[in-house]
């Protein structure tokens, strides 16, 4: 919660109307972009290859970029969910003179677990050699170093950054591909290339990042690093549900590639375009909904929630307290109902017309059935997310967790039950997963906003026992004890 209000601070700085205007058509372009950029890429890069003649129609270069695309992302969500809220807590207090380097450690975070995650996923999994394994390990932490960027740079609302930074990156990924395939490249080399166009992005976006802020300092290193180190056990929880969510939304197609329906490319990852290629285009209808939080959350949601963090912290009566916090409760509910509203109507339109999106993204028309079915499943998990989400910014991080894992475990075990039925079951373990996730993230919300006061002034109790406790050694163990399971628990059955 003392992250709310950090991401509009840049564009409102001059307190321009005509710049907030702009800051929501940006907004939107930042949500689209990347995903429509992305389709082109890989669209341009199918037809190219198979116009020279690739053996597998490209299948070997597609699977190491989806696989490049999952470690880096599955590597980056951890580090960079820590180091965005220590980052936020810094602005809360008005103290960023360390935020740049919060930063670069974010980055280096992300591209070190990138590498060994590549090393464990290419190297032992995949049982690639060494000559294949190295430019995978170097394109995923050059990708996951993207993500952390991007994240950094959405906080700021540097969404006009991000929409052409995306867009230069896919152009000089698409470019370095082909170069390197003209060159008669291996897969990996052409993967390497790819990501190397790509971390173009990172590189725009941060200097995006250093310009907001103050650069660091001399000598300012060594106390920046123990409180990562110290934080980052504090803050363990947020860093477990970034990577339970990054990892959930692949869970559904890494069952798929290792059943019996995956194909093993002349690389040895196995896929499945059938189904990914399918699930991929059904979950761009998830956009409009992203839109509509966007504009929520930076208008309405910030509002509503910074009147309730005033009552609070200028010690108001209890009655103008519980005021505040209907007001808010309020506002979600209506946030919600418009979110149902277009994201449903998205949904069912694009259910009709499934069959003429067939052709103009490239697939068969067998995938129709792939396709509506991950529409539907889409709906759900929109909701899912976003509640989840607003779940995780009222201070709720145990039960964000719970959240993610709990829809991780559901996506696999339902998409595994209905693969054994046959290909034309496809697709509903993700539906199923998502409705489960979407009626438990409801049910976590309902209570959250029902007792919004009372776990307001847990978390700030709680938080202020483990600064005296980082203050007193005897006490530093308490504060810094290990993650146990026991965590995930509801707090009756502990």
């Amino acid at each position: 919660m003392a992250g709310i209000g950090f991401s509009l601070q840049r564009p409102d700085k001059e307190n321009c109307d005509p710049e907030r205007q702009r800051g929501g058509r940006y907004g939107a372009m930042a949500i689209i972009g990347p995903w429509i950029f992305a389709i082109l890429a890989f669209e341009i890069l199918r037809r190219s290859l198979r116009l020279e003649g690739a053996d597998d129609d490209g299948l070997p270069l597609q699977s190491s970029i989806i696989y490049l695309f999952l470690v880096s992302l599955v590597s980056a969500a951890p580090v960079t969910a820590i180091m965005l809220r220590m980052v936020f807590d810094d602005i809360h207090r008005r103290q960023s003179e360390h935020v740049v380097t919060i930063y670069l450690l974010a980055l280096a975070g992300s591209m070190t677990v990138g590498l060994i995650a590549a090393q464990v996923a290419f190297g032992i999994v995949a049982g690639f050699p060494a000559a294949d394994m190295f430019p995978m390990m170097a394109a995923s932490g050059a990708m996951a170093m993207t993500w952390t960027a991007a994240t950094f740079a959405a906080a700021i609302r540097a969404y006009k950054a991000i929409g052409y930074a995306f867009m230069v990156g896919f152009a000089l990924a698409v470019a370095a591909t082909l170069f390197v395939a003209g060159q008669s490249g291996g897969p990996q080399i052409q993967a390497l290339a790819f990501a190397c166009g790509f971390a173009s992005t990172f590189v725009w976006l941060s200097g995006e990042v250093i310009r907001v802020f103050d650069g660091p300092s001399a000598g300012e290193l060594r106390p920046v690093v123990k409180r990562v180190l110290r934080d980052g056990l504090r803050y363990r929880t947020i860093g477990f549900g970034a990577f339970a969510a990054a990892a959930a939304i692949w869970t559904d197609s890494i069952v798929v590639w290792f059943g019996p329906f995956g194909e093993v490319a002349s690389n040895g990852l196995s896929t499945m375009p059938f189904y990914d290629s399918a699930m991929f285009v059904s979950r761009i209808s998830m956009l409009p909904g992203l839109l509509v939080f966007l504009a929520f959350h930076d208008g309405i949601w910030f509002d509503r929630m910074q009147g309730f963090l005033r009552a609070v912290n200028r010690n108001e009566a209890l009655e103008r307290i519980m005021a505040q916090s209907a007001l808010l409760e309020g506002a979600v509910r209506r946030g919600l109902l418009w979110l149902i509203a277009i994201q449903s109507l998205i949904a069912v339109m694009l259910y009709v017309l499934a069959p003429a999106l067939i052709e103009p993204f490239g697939m068969m028309y067998q995938q129709t059935g792939i396709l509506r079915v991950g529409l539907l499943g889409t709906l759900f998990f929109a909701l899912f997310s976003l509640m989840a989400t607003l779940v995780l910014y009222l201070g709720r991080d145990c039960e964000f967790l719970r959240l993610q894992l709990a829809f991780l475990v559901l996506n696999g075990l339902a998409t595994y039950f209905f693969m054994r039925w046959g290909a034309d079951y496809l697709g509903f373990g993700f539906l199923v997963a998502s409705v489960a996730g979407a009626v438990f993230a409801a049910a976590v919300l309902e209570d959250t906003l029902n007792r919004l006061p009372y776990i307001t002034f847990a978390n700030a109790l709680r938080n202020s026992r483990n600064v005296y406790a980082s203050r007193a050694p005897r006490r530093f163990v308490v504060a810094l004890r290990p993650f146990s399971l026991s965590d995930l628990l509801p707090a009756r059955l502990r």
